[in-house]
């Protein structure tokens, strides 16, 4: 029994937790791929400007017109940016969001350690804080929602600390200026300011710590003095006062939401919109908010009753920040819902509804015989809200910005809608199993619960990296070909592209490239647009590929030099035949039948433990010719005869020699469509076609006669 006792001394020593700690650390950096450059633009790029600007780089020609997304999180890019080169900063950034929310599970444990005494269960709630699936899928992006993620633990921490009876004026200060930081990391965490100097002012009636309370207040009115001076500095440097949007001001925030209110019938809209906000935050949390709020709510008021205003304080501050939240995201995006994930929005809430998550955890794992009630509670809650929801989502384009819906996403139908049967349905099944394993084993289902969040997190990752992953080309391989080496200028071609997303593409390789986006003109008459190194130009004559050189004693506004280089010298000649040319393309199901498996991805969490079924891999010879060496993009995707929609797709690649060059590949094809379930027998064509460094060309595509039976 000696390994027991070695492993129990472990565990109290920490290394249990750190090496928790290292394997979530990995399983995140794992998921981060797919993504090089900025794909949500704007959001990422507001954050990137400001420290691209910290890091010595003027980028104002792209910032202005940009909204407004505060700083705080640009202070953390700033030091990373520095470090490394700029090629690199999108990846140092990811990197930073998973330590961002390491730290988060860090602070969840110190901060749960005060309230549950068995390790294995505080253990368990932390990995489910860590594995929650929205956090996997935000850190692959520049946007502060990782470092969102640990602030709600940080500030309950410190209004812990406040609560103590020793608690002296440094904590008064460090809270305040906690509060006041949150503001200027987003706007929308005013809730988590008010919600602090409310838990002060239960301090103050409870303990009478009147001048600590004002000393808090004070370090919290100058943080945020300073700050809008800091932020006016950057607007005015970064933006040139361009700033789109109201999120800059309180004020024009108010003002905003007010003028919504002069029509009586959005009171009804907002109702149906804070519907879908509270089923959101009871699917999402397996329903595991619930029982959480009403333990955190017991748990202050014993504290309360007992005189512990340390443990109240930090329980008060959850809880309204919680309320907070949901209040300010029914109100802003249920008040002028535009498409479903307007009424189902979950990106403001995730952050803070986490804690909530961990002590329903606990509850449901250390009060067994309370579970069925909780769980008749979140069913009740979810078929009153869903329904009301659903109503208001079948007024609305059905168009759904999964990015934003995480939490619902294993929700989805096979068709990739939001359905309420479909819902409900799974939900209830869902709520009845875990109910079933709380009362027979807690701890298993505490490491179901942990499963299933992983599972969530490996469907939105893996279905997003699919489709995104040719979202950001290869520019470096452009940039890099010895005939022309891009050292002052990159021209891009934006006949199909957003040129404000080129321009970011450009900025993350060379920032101190001069940009050149060209486009066709719609008008017929010749366009120029001139900001600083970026040259935007739309000519009758049609779309040109153009390398021009700006006069900068003319003061930036007068192109001069300007030469057409084709895009010939950046492409590779490639072309694709089946490696064994007496084979046919013919395929099989996977082992699990059509129906059983449509069956089987129908409900959550269980579509992911099968996501390379129906996957094959199949051998084609290839020829290329290329000036350069690069690296090139082989996608291979499936349709009817006669139809051009693709059904599915797979991606490889392929590494390209300078000169001529002859081989094997293997890769990969599919019999499952883009909702993953199986295509029917029948004929089908397989498409192969090259994705260069600056795009597609479909003049190189191979097309093969394909069966499934």
């Amino acid at each position: 029994m000696k390994w027991i006792e070695w492993l129990w001394g472990a565990a109290r020593r920490g290394s249990v937790f750190a090496l928790m700690l290292a394997v979530v650390a990995a399983y995140y950096v794992r998921m981060l791929r797919g993504y090089s450059a900025p794909l949500i633009v704007p959001d990422e790029f507001g954050y990137t400007v400001i420290a691209a600007y910290l890091a010595g780089h003027d980028w104002s020609n792209v910032a202005q017109g940009l909204p407004w997304y505060s700083y705080g999180y640009s202070l953390l890019l700033a030091p990373v940016y520095e470090l490394v080169k700029p090629s690199s900063w999108y990846h140092a950034a990811q990197f930073l969001n998973v330590l961002l929310v390491m730290t988060a599970g860090v602070f969840a444990n110190v901060l749960l350690r005060q309230y549950v005494t068995r390790t294995s269960y505080r253990y368990l709630a932390v990995a489910a804080v860590m594995l929650y699936p929205s956090l996997v899928f935000y850190a692959h992006f520049t946007w502060s929602e990782s470092l969102i993620v640990l602030l709600p633990w940080l500030v309950a921490i410190q209004a812990f600390r406040m609560g103590r009876a020793g608690a002296g004026y440094l904590n008064a200060v460090t809270y305040g200026v906690l509060l006041g930081c949150c503001y200027y990391v987003h706007s929308r965490l005013i809730v988590i300011c008010l919600a602090g100097l409310m838990v002060l002012g239960y301090q103050v009636w409870i303990g009478k710590r009147r001048l600590l309370a004002a000393a808090s207040t004070m370090a919290f009115a100058t943080t945020m003095f300073f700050g809008a001076l800091l932020k006016n500095y950057f607007i005015d440097r970064v933006y040139h006062g361009a700033v789109g949007g109201a999120q800059d001001s309180l004020v024009k925030m108010v003002l905003e939401l007010m003028h919504r209110f002069q029509d009586p019938s959005v009171l009804l809209t907002m109702l149906s919109g804070a519907a879908g906000q509270l089923a959101y935050l009871v699917i999402a949390t397996l329903g595991l908010v619930v029982p959480g709020v009403i333990s955190m709510a017991a748990k202050a008021r014993q504290s309360h009753l007992q005189g512990r205003t340390d443990e109240t304080s930090a329980l008060l501050f959850l809880l309204l920040a919680l309320l907070g939240s949901y209040a300010l995201i029914a109100i802003s995006m249920g008040s002028s819902p535009g498409y479903p994930h307007h009424v189902f929005y979950g990106r403001y809430t995730d952050p803070i509804v986490l804690p909530a998550l961990a002590f329903g955890l606990i509850y449901c794992m250390e009060h067994r015989r309370a579970v069925f009630k909780m769980a008749l509670i979140s069913l009740a809650v979810v078929f009153i809200t869903v329904p009301l929801a659903m109503h208001l989502v079948a007024k609305l384009p059905q168009v759904i910005y999964w990015v934003l819906l995480a939490g619902l996403f294993p929700f989805r139908t096979a068709g990739w809608q939001l359905n309420a049967h479909h819902i409900l349905l799974c939900f209830s099944l869902i709520t009845i199993v875990l109910a079933l394993l709380f009362r027979a084993s807690p701890r298993l289902a505490g490491a179901v619960v942990c499963l299933a969040l992983l599972l969530a997190g490996l469907d939105i990752t893996r279905v997003h990296q699919a489709a995104s992953s040719e979202h950001a080309f290869n520019w470096r391989a452009r940039l890099d070909q010895p005939t022309r080496r891009y050292q002052g200028k990159i021209v891009f071609d934006a006949s199909n592209g957003d040129p404000a997303y080129l321009r970011t593409q450009a900025r993350m390789i060379n920032p101190e490239a001069k940009v050149s986006i060209v486009t066709a003109s719609h008008s017929g008459v010749e366009h120029r647009e001139i900001e600083d190194h970026l040259l935007i130009k739309r000519d009758s004559k049609g779309m040109q590929h153009l390398f021009c050189d700006v006069d900068d004693s003319a003061g930036g506004t007068r192109p001069t030099v300007c030469q057409n280089i084709g895009a010939e010298p950046f492409k590779v000649a490639a072309g694709f035949t089946l490696g064994d040319p007496r084979k046919k393309l013919e395929f099989q199901h996977a082992w699990m039948g059509a129906r059983a498996y449509y069956f089987v991805s129908t409900f959550p969490y269980l579509r992911t433990l099968w996501p390379l079924f129906g996957a094959h891999r199949t051998t084609l010879r290839y020829t290329t010719h290329a000036t350069f060496p690069t690296v090139v993009t082989v996608r291979a995707f499936v349709t009817r005869p006669g139809d051009t929609s693709w059904l599915g797709e797979r991606s490889t690649k392929l590494p390209v020699p300078a000169g001529d060059a002859t081989g094997l590949i293997k890769v990969p094809a599919t019999v499952r469509a883009y909702d993953g379930n199986p295509l029917p027998p029948g004929q089908y064509s397989f498409h192969v076609v090259v994705s260069y460094p600056d795009g597609n060309d479909w003049s190189t595509i191979a097309t093969m006669p394909m069966s499934i039976h």
